[in-house]
């Protein structure tokens, strides 16, 4: 079972298009909803089935099996700090989904780099790891290049 010996906080930078943002959606808020909320780990598998790809890339755990195994070592081991992890995974939730409403609504663009905060939790005894986009305020994010349709290169913002 995992068990989170460490967590930290930092920003990075993604590159992403609009099919990676809704697959980023979709997997975090399964996390939050299925997982942390109702602790329902099958329904949390079968809902991270559809958004595999994404999973090392978001979690950076390869399958939902091993996203739900983090994430029931969380619910066993956080305690207290579980309320707060909610908090902050379902806030990261609508950060992705308003950097999905921004590049929809400007479909001259196909990517965007943004840097997200992300809040990682670091099981040292398996050597594994699971992260959450994060947010407090709506506006903890920044979009930092964007990339135009059929252009060959990123502007910075």
């Amino acid at each position: 079972m995992f068990r989170p010996t460490s967590s930290k906080e930092y920003y990075r930078k993604i590159r992403v298009n609009l099919n990676d943002l809704s697959k980023m959606y979709t997997a975090q808020r399964a996390a939050y909803w299925e997982g942390l909320s109702k602790n329902d780990m099958a329904a949390l598998v079968s809902a991270l089935n559809g958004v595999s790809t994404i999973l090392s890339f978001l979690f950076l755990l390869p399958t939902g099996y091993a996203v739900a195994g983090a994430i029931s070592g969380l619910i066993a081991n956080l305690g207290s700090g579980l309320s707060e992890l909610k908090y902050l995974v379902d806030k990261g939730s609508l950060a992705i989904a308003d950097a999905e409403n921004w590049l929809f609504a400007n479909p001259q663009y196909d990517m965007i780099e943004i840097n997200y905060p992300f809040l990682e939790y670091i099981d040292a005894t398996a050597n594994e790891s699971i992260r959450f986009v994060q947010a407090v305020e709506r506006n903890s994010w920044d979009i930092t290049a964007i990339h135009i349709k059929g252009g060959s290169g990123w502007q910075l913002l």
